[in-house]
This record gives structure tokens, C-alpha cells and sequence, in this order.
């Protein structure tokens, strides 16, 4: 399976966040039916699963990043 970009998971993490916004906005006026309140659990497990990939994305991009910085100073 291919790894995701960063510049990916970022663009999903906002799509979800703004769903997300959108949710808390509505549900400030109107009560969620249970089929919107168990939508609105889904929507905050995958913004967990997404966070941590794009966390994990960023790390290995950092350790990349450090790894090459190091490689050069060494020659």
C-alpha cells in the first residue's frame, strides 16, 4: 500500500475538521438524531486515524530530512 503525502493527509484532516466544525455549529442549535450522532463518531475516528498517519508522515519526513542534513555534513 502506498504511503500517503503529507500535503494528502493534511488536505483530508482539514476536509474532516471542517465537517467536523460544521457539526459542533449544528448541533449548538439542534439536537443530532442518533443516525447523525453515530455519523459524527465515524467522522472523529477517522480524524484520529488521519491525525496519526499524518503525524507519522511528518516524523519520517523529519527523520528524512535530519538523515540527509547529517550525511552531508560527514562528507
Amino acid at each position: 500500500m502506498k504511503r500517503r503525502s503529507v500535503e494528502e493527509l493534511r488536505e483530508e484532516l482539514k476536509a474532516l475538521m471542517t465537517e467536523h466544525i460544521e457539526t459542533l455549529k449544528k448541533e449548538t442549535f439542534v439536537r443530532l438524531t442518533d443516525e447523525e450522532s453515530y455519523r459524527h463518531e465515524e467522522l472523529l475516528q477517522r480524524i484520529r486515524e488521519v491525525l496519526a498517519d499524518y503525524l507519522a508522515a511528518l516524523k519520517d519526513l523529519a527523520r528524512r530530512s535530519t538523515s540527509g542534513t547529517e550525511s552531508k555534513e560527514k562528507t
